[in-house]
């Protein structure tokens, strides 16, 4: 595996991790801005980007989407999820899988997509769209966190109401 982030300092943490696991000495580290750490290497299969917003990711994406290869992605963006999924459809990959898991009492959606066509409503990209074909067991505790964190937001009534509209199911 390719281990990659933008300064030496975060790198060295991401390589304490891996060491703390056993696993570094399965991974190439170096120090890359997004998905340059790509550049010279052929036949990535997967690139993962994790604990990020989602408009660094985004961004991470469209400067980057020549160097995947069609390499498939797992994402997850602690901020701008719609947007997440925006981009993906923007730059020719579809989801494929979506999760939600809890860890320390907070909610993350993970993402697999992979290169293809997709064309996504409004409420999918807010939503998601693997996670309203197929609901996971925390669907509704997560829907329930999600309507108390956009009920506080002025100008969200419709992403409330397709909160509610899945929470009524």
């Amino acid at each position: 595996m390719i281990v990659s982030d933008i300064s030496a300092e975060s790198l060295a943490k991401a390589q304490a991790l891996l060491a703390l696991h056993e696993l570094a000495d399965r991974a190439d580290f170096c120090v890359a801005d997004g998905l340059n750490a790509l550049r010279g290497r052929p036949n990535v299969q997967c690139a993962v980007m994790c604990g990020m917003g989602g408009r660094l990711i985004s961004q991470i994406l469209r400067d980057g989407c020549g160097l995947l290869q069609g390499a498939a992605l797992v994402l997850s963006s602690h901020t701008d999820i719609p947007l997440v999924r925006q981009t993906l459809m923007q730059i020719g990959y579809a989801i494929t899988a979506e999760r939600i898991v809890r860890a320390k009492g907070r909610f993350y959606v993970l993402m697999r997509a992979e290169p293809g066509n997709a064309h996504y409503t409004e409420r999918e990209l807010y939503l998601g769209p693997a996670l309203l074909d197929n609901p996971p067991p925390l669907w509704q505790n997560y829907l329930r966190w999600r309507e108390g964190v956009v009920a506080c937001e002025a100008g969200h009534e419709r992403q409330l109401a397709w909160i509610r509209e899945e929470l009524a199911k």
